[in-house]
């Protein structure tokens, strides 16, 4: 992605993001809770959706969100092998 592409898609982002939406602070300090629930099965989208809104804006923490529950289900999976 060229830089040009990056600033782009910054600006996007910037300017769709709204008011009520979590910011990044908030986001870090709620990640994991949500990880670990999402990992169990909880669906996000349906019961936290400004922080659905939050990661259709942002495809990094998206991206980290995703792998973090990824190896959250594998560590639950591992323990109910045990």
């Amino acid at each position: 992605m060229t830089v040009e592409e990056r600033l782009q898609n910054l600006m996007r982002c910037i300017c769709q993001t709204k008011e009520e939406e979590i910011d990044g602070v908030a986001w870090d300090l709620q990640m994991i809770n949500l990880a670990e629930m999402a990992a169990r099965g909880t669906d996000i989208a349906t019961l936290y959706p400004a922080i659905q809104q939050y990661l259709n804006n942002s495809p990094d923490c998206y991206e980290e969100f995703r792998a973090l529950v990824a190896m959250l289900k594998a560590e639950i999976e591992l323990g109910e092998d045990s």
